[in-house]
């Protein structure tokens, strides 16, 4: 019997020891993100957004001239996401298929390090770098 219970006890602390936490806060994020490198693209996380969850984000790229309108550029919008470790899943809310797309993802003190997930650079795509605004 002691064995079944010493047995029970070591399953315990392997799997308590082996959990990871995967998902981040949304309050770790909340607020303005700019573009590093070329200041003009911004991530903003607010828990007051009109959803109901707080796992979005809104891209804000500027507007352009597309077919004679004025239009925001590529890849801006709402995006929901999920956080696995360091990878960050992505679905934008305007795409018919709700399928997240999986990019590199790294959070520091003030930094995000993500894939170009909104092919800024689609030539030669490249991590962005996003800082905080105070």
């Amino acid at each position: 019997m002691k064995k079944v219970y010493l047995f029970i006890a070591l399953c315990s602390l392997i799997s308590i020891g082996s959990c990871k936490k995967d998902d981040v806060n949304i309050t770790d994020f909340n607020g303005s993100w700019i573009e590093a490198e070329n200041r003009l693209d911004t991530l903003v996380f607010s828990s007051r957004e009109s959803f109901k969850s707080d796992k979005y984000f809104r891209l804000n790229r500027g507007k352009e001239m597309k077919n004679g309108q004025v239009l925001p550029k590529y890849g801006s919008g709402v995006y929901e996401y999920k956080i696995k470790g360091d990878s960050i899943l992505l679905y934008n809310l305007i795409s018919s298929c709700y399928c997240f797309k999986n990019y590199s993802f790294e959070a520091q003190s003030g930094i995000l390090i993500m894939g170009d997930f909104y092919e800024k650079n689609a030539t030669q795509p490249e991590e962005l770098k996003f800082v905080k605004l105070d």
